[in-house]
């Protein structure tokens, strides 16, 4: 399956499982960055999943990856969340808010991981 169809897949039955996040990691890797674009389509297959995230641990693993590898691994701003991408990660969980154990996990990774935390996501989250 490509990475297209998988997404659609995840659409239509609302589920994702270990061999669907290999295909989707295979795709994100290719150029081993993550933009931004990326990244929101990984919010909002995360949104369609809700609490299904639960039966898919592989899932978790690389959704909090990815987008931690964005913002906290970053070349320009290296171990910080900047404004820009405080912002953008605050319209994130604004729009694609579930709650779920994938959210969850992401914000103890940012905790633990980003020395600072700017832009709006900085008044909702604090470094440990």
């Amino acid at each position: 399956l490509t990475a297209a169809q998988v997404l659609d897949k995840i659409l239509q039955t609302k589920r994702i499982d270990k061999s669907d996040v290999q295909v989707l990691a295979e795709k994100v890797n290719e150029d081993w960055k993550v933009t931004l674009k990326e990244a929101e389509v990984l919010f909002r297959v995360n949104q369609i999943l809700k609490d299904a995230d639960d039966e898919c641990p592989e899932w978790i693993e690389f959704f909090v990856g990815c987008v931690s590898r964005l913002l906290v691994m970053d070349m320009n701003t290296p171990g910080e969340i900047d404004e820009p991408e405080g912002d953008w990660l605050a319209d994130m969980f604004k729009n694609y808010a579930v709650g779920n154990s994938a959210q969850e996990k992401l914000v103890q990774e940012i905790q633990n991981t980003a020395g600072k935390i700017d832009g709006r996501i900085g008044q909702q989250i604090k470094p440990l």
